[in-house]
């Protein structure tokens, strides 16, 4: 598959899957601290994982965001926006 792009060509939707997500994760943090001076929080992590421990990092992530997807809006909430990237290395 390739995709045109106005950022380049793809041969691969998940390249442009990959660009998307993070052109809207910039232009989110832009506005959010242009507009309010907001702090922004980010991470990057390497981790070392083995299969059972893969999975029960999937499995605790993945009940910890439900907890707090699960919230309603209120006016004493703030609406935040979590972008995340979990994948394997190739190189060892």
């Amino acid at each position: 598959m390739t995709v045109e792009h106005d950022v380049g060509v793809y041969t691969d939707s998940s390249a442009l899957v990959l660009d998307t997500v993070a052109a809207a994760v910039k232009k989110g943090i832009r506005i959010a601290v242009a507009g309010n001076g907001a702090e922004v929080f980010g991470t990057v992590e390497e981790l070392f994982l083995n299969t059972d421990q893969l999975a029960d990092f999937k499995e605790r992530l993945s009940a910890l965001l439900a907890e707090y997807a699960e919230q309603t809006q209120a006016p004493e909430r703030k609406r935040y926006w979590l972008a995340m990237a979990f994948y394997p290395d190739i190189v060892q």
